[in-house]
């Protein structure tokens, strides 16, 4: 499949148009394929979509777009995935002409044969038809600015490149109507003048200059820069060709550029915005995630603006056989560039003035690398407003930021494509696309982490007749296998000039969460594993950020890359029990406050007493619960069976307990299962009949969604017979109910009818009026799903009286969703969708969107009962997006539906 968004949106499947109608739909394929293979937040989907006031609906109508474009897709090896907090396009970049554009872009910038390089433009600028997404509502508009300077800077790369071969013709005919509409542009100004001066027409060169010279005074108060000027006054005494003649030295200390770098558009694109914006740039990121590289690189392109030269200093932060530079070394150096044929002032400020007196006046870009801190920066500042000074550092340095304006661009590794690139360039296209399951290994043992990429590279390339599978599996957690043979460029040894110069307590902290704490973690996480105070953990954690160890990748929450992770892990001393005892404590107490903010009358159990050390999560409502829940779920449930496992079977089963009801509502039905058959090897050895009576419940259920009739039977039968052992009559309540909702899963309508009124027989002997109101419901219901819609009536309304009109809110919802089924069986459908509206909002706004999607099917039945199809096929939509969302099956049965009333 080809998709093509330079202009309007193209969507082609073996040549054949696929045609995308929806607008809506346009834009929200549009912004997938801008960040194809990575993952665009709801967020971010929502503002394009709505510049102003979005609906209330807005995430539903954006899973309806998502589900629409899933069914567009379904034949293509394009896919959207869903992630928290918004959705990805799974896609090859090479069949989206954006990236394209983008690829040939990067090679035309390395390519060095003039003719090559304007065929490669030629190539790029081929691929626009018009404005990016010409078609669509102005919802791409972040984007388009971005893209459109590319499209220009390719312009002047191809017409400089034409020039350097003589071809001045196709220059002067490409480049008139270009400067017309863009007369800012000094670059293609320059280039239409030297062409029109080498075809013989002085004249009409002169004149573009005046014209320029007049728009730039009248629209924005400024004159022509110093290379066109210069240019023009060439032209009036010389001949086109003649160069210009340099008054002064012009230091060029910029480093090798690399020849095979790869990526990095993002940062790149950051860096261009800053050229014309910042006079500071400060460049940080984790030891080996290319910021010497990426900076080299982007100063090599930009050079031509700064004609007074480039001056280059490595500040030696991280050197681990050398101090860090002192400001007045790094400033002797500088001068020495500046003004070699001076002698230098002995007092370091009148070096300093000097230094200022150079620069004043001067476009010169300073490339600070490998920076200790912002102290020592900031003597080597220029106030020069037409210099440009990057710095790189491993610290983030905020205070320049703060106090000097700096334009911030921090890099984390590689995203997936990019990380490819670079083994493309370094080891050819037919070798990576030979291998390409063992090139992703690669890709993902060395954590898109560059410096490792690079050293994985250079080790194939060494060894061309190795496959890069052996490579891939030679590559190993203990970092041995990433070394280059030198110090920098060995992993394990460059992040240790990291590590060293953290104080002991962060350190320490480092070593802990990284190796217990799993993939990503929250501040109360970390304080845990420490054993200490949040206020101790909060500034132990702002250092590991500031230099890069860790990520916080949102407020309150942070990760490493898995070569950091490795490295913790290497220094931990062993394992360390008392960590992890902490760590599901921490787990157990905040799964369970989540818990309680999803369902807060659940029956709750005794826990295992609480660990002085531990501080667990607290909740401001349902929103931030299921978030959590939601980030947390594949550590949480990995807890469960690492607890198992090692012998902490209380904290085994009561986290199992503790993420139940998640689980169910959000439709996680396979960690159910794992979590529950973990937990209940444990409750087995404690002997804890409680325990093992919540786990059969659960079990029972999970394997009935699964679709494994038999164990859910066995497992209900084994809750029926320890129910009455466990001297609680609320425990005998809940288990007839959860039993009832088996046998109805398993369409034995009688047999759950007959367990639902146990339950509330038990409900009214133990006195409990909010039990016994919500198994009211449940036997309405039963007498509803039978046909007796009369009698389910009375029940369910008796059952909403009894819980009110506030609070308890997920049992409400249930009432009112049986309230739905038994006015729509009377005829009542006017009635029972307005029921069924009101059950389905509260089901989404407490997070059980496995029930709101069922009840938006009855909806939708019910709309289609009364003959309102269009009113149906949009509830029904709506139930399919949830599905899809939770990956489950029925949303091909709904899909059925809708298509069978079409």
């Amino acid at each position: 499949m080809d998709f093509r968004i330079l202009g309007r949106m193209d969507v082609r499947s073996s040549g054949a148009a696929i045609d995308v109608r929806q607008p809506q739909t346009k834009l929200v394929l549009g912004l997938l394929l801008l960040e194809a293979n990575r993952m665009v937040p709801t967020s971010s989907i929502v503002d394009a979509l709505w510049a102003q006031a979005p609906p209330a609906t807005a995430k539903a109508i954006i899973q309806n777009r998502i589900a629409e474009l899933r069914r567009l897709l379904a034949e293509s090896s394009a896919t959207i995935i869903t992630h928290h907090g918004g959705y990805a396009l799974s896609a090859d970049v090479r069949s989206i002409d954006v990236w394209v554009f983008k690829d040939q872009m990067e090679q035309a910038r390395r390519e060095s044969d003039a003719r090559v390089r304007v065929k490669l433009l030629d190539g790029a600028l081929g691929l626009w038809r018009g404005p990016l997404l010409a078609d669509v509502a102005a919802g791409a508009d972040g984007y388009a600015p971005a893209l459109e300077e590319a499209r220009l800077a390719a312009e002047e790369c191809r017409a400089e490149a034409l020039l350097s071969l003589g071809e001045h013709e196709p220059v002067v005919h490409r480049l008139l109507g270009l400067v017309a509409d863009h007369p800012a542009r000094e670059r293609l100004v320059a280039s239409l003048m030297t062409a029109l001066a080498r075809a013989g027409r002085l004249g009409e060169a002169l004149e573009v200059y005046r014209r320029t010279w007049r728009w730039l005074d009248a629209e924005l108060g400024i004159r022509p820069g110093r290379d066109l000027a210069e240019l023009h006054d060439r032209l009036l005494t010389t001949n086109a060709d003649a160069p210009a003649v340099p008054t002064v030295s012009v230091p060029a200390q910029l480093p090798r550029d690399l020849k095979a770098f790869a990526g990095r558009a993002d940062a790149l694109a950051c860096l261009d915005e800053a050229l014309a914006t910042a006079q500071i740039v400060v460049v940080s990121g984790t030891a080996g995630v290319g910021k010497t590289a990426l900076t080299v690189h982007w100063a090599h392109r930009v050079k031509d603006h700064f004609p007074d030269g480039q001056l280059y200093v490595n500040l030696q932060g991280f050197d681990h056989t050398q101090v860090p530079m002192r400001p007045e070394q790094a400033l002797r150096q500088l001068l020495s560039a500046l003004a070699a044929h001076l002698p230098l002032p002995g007092d370091y400020e009148a070096q300093r003035r000097r230094y200022h007196d150079i620069l004043h006046g001067r476009r010169v870009l300073i490339v600070l690398d490998n920076a200790a801190g912002a102290d020592q920066v900031r003597p080597l500042l220029p106030p020069a407003s037409g210099c440009l000074v990057i710095v790189t550092s491993r610290y983030q340095l905020p205070s320049l930021v703060v106090t000097e304006s700096a334009h911030p661009v921090e890099l984390d590794v590689l995203p997936a494509p990019e990380a490819r690139l670079l083994l493309t360039y370094r080891l050819g296209r037919k070798r990576v696309d030979a291998e390409l399951d063992a090139v992703d290994d690669i890709v993902a043992r060395c954590a898109r982490l560059p410096l490792a990429l690079a050293v994985a590279a250079a080790r194939a390339a060494t060894y061309p007749a190795f496959s890069l599978r052996t490579l891939a599996e030679d590559l190993s957690d203990n970092l041995s296998a990433l070394s280059g043979g030198e110090h920098d460029t060995d992993i394990r040894a460059v992040l240790a000039t990291s590590y060293r110069v953290l104080s002991a307590d962060a350190a320490r902290l480092f070593r802990l969460v990284g190796t217990h704490c799993g993939a990503d973690f929250t501040l109360w996480a970390a304080a845990s594993a420490g054993g200490l105070p949040v206020r101790a953990a909060r500034p132990l954690l702002a250092e590991l950020t500031r230099t890069h160890m860790i990520i916080e990748t949102r407020l309150g929450r942070y990760t490493m890359h898995d070569l950091l992770r490795s490295y913790a892990r290497e220094l931990c001393d062993g394992p360390q029990p008392d960590v992890m005892r902490r760590l599901l404590d921490y787990r157990l107490r905040s799964a369970l406050a989540a818990d309680r903010s999803l369902l807060a009358d659940r029956y709750q159990v005794e826990l295992t007493p609480q660990l002085d050390s531990v501080t667990s999560e607290s909740f401001a409502g349902l929103t931030q619960a299921v978030e959590w829940l939601n980030a947390e779920r594949t550590s949480l449930v990995s807890a469960v069976t690492w607890a198992a496992d090692n012998g902490f079977d209380a904290y085994a089963w009561q986290l199992a307990w503790a993420l139940r009801t998640f689980l169910e509502w959000r439709g996680h039905t396979p960690d159910s299962l794992e979590a529950m058959n973990a937990a209940f090897s444990s409750a087995d050895r404690l002997g804890d009949a409680t325990a093992k009576l919540h786990l059969h419940r659960a079990l029972a259920i999970a394997a009935q969604r699964l679709g494994d009739g038999t164990t859910a039977s066995a497992h209900a039968e084994h809750a029926l017979r320890l129910a009455p052992t466990v001297d609680d009559l609320g425990m005998l309540v809940r288990t007839h109910r959860d039993v009832a909702r088996f046998f109805e899963d398993a369409d034995r309508l009688e047999e759950a009818f007959r367990h639902a009124q146990q339950a509330l027989d038990a409900a009214r002997a133990g006195a409990d009026d909010y039990i016994a109101g919500r198994m009211l419901n449940m036997v309405g219901w039963f007498h509803s799903a039978l046909g007796r819609h009369d009698i389910a009536l009375i029940y369910c309304r008796q059952s909403l009286d009894m819980l009110g009109e506030t609070g308890r809110e997920t049992q409400r919802a249930c009432t009112l969703d049986s309230i739905g089924f038994a006015l729509h069986g009377l005829g009542d459908y006017a009635e029972a969708a307005a029921y069924y509206e009101r059950a389905a909002d509260l089901n989404h706004t407490i997070g059980d969107l496995h029930t709101a999607a069922s009840v938006l099917v009855n909806l939708g039945n019910t709309y289609e009962a009364s003959g309102d199809l269009a009113s149906a096929h949009n509830a029904w939509h709506r139930a399919a997006a949830i599905f899809d969302e939770l990956r489950d099956t029925r949303s091909t049965e709904v899909r059925d539906q809708i298509a069978r009333f079409r």
